[in-house]
């Protein structure tokens, strides 16, 4: 009964490293900023082409509250899928209207880990969704 209970307790143990381990995202020696910083270019772009490409399918012939219902959930679908990534955050921002034919959104984000020299930064960026050209 000693060797099961010694091999329990062994088990358990590396179990709660492997979860420990795997919860945390470690900046390896090997990803300085000039790694990290083009993946967070690349989400950003890819979000801003993303809220971009969303405007599109919104139809822009219909009333303003339908057209802004359309922008705010497509929206929402997007951020609520940046939260998935490792390096960054982002805020909701609200839509505004600018005109009848363009509306922006602010993306808003910040970095979830701590960069070379512990460095912290939040990145804003407004974006503009425009009437889709025929």
């Amino acid at each position: 009964m000693k060797g099961f209970g010694g091999i329990l307790v062994l088990f358990t143990i590396l179990i709660i490293s492997i979860i420990l381990l795997s919860s945390t995202y470690p900046l390896k020696h090997k990803d300085n900023n000039d790694v990290i910083i083009p993946k967070i270019n690349n989400f950003l772009k890819i979000n801003e082409l993303n809220l971009k490409n969303m405007s599109y399918d919104c139809n822009w012939q219909k009333d303003e509250s339908t057209l802004t219902n359309c922008l705010k959930s497509g929206a929402n679908t997007i951020f609520d899928n940046t939260k998935y990534d490792i390096l960054i955050s982002c805020k909701r921002t609200p839509l505004q209207k600018i005109d009848e034919n363009n509306y922006y959104i602010n993306l808003n984000c910040t970095n979830k880990i701590l960069l070379e020299k512990n460095t912290d930064f939040n990145i804003q960026k407004r974006i503009t969704l425009t009437l889709p050209k025929p």
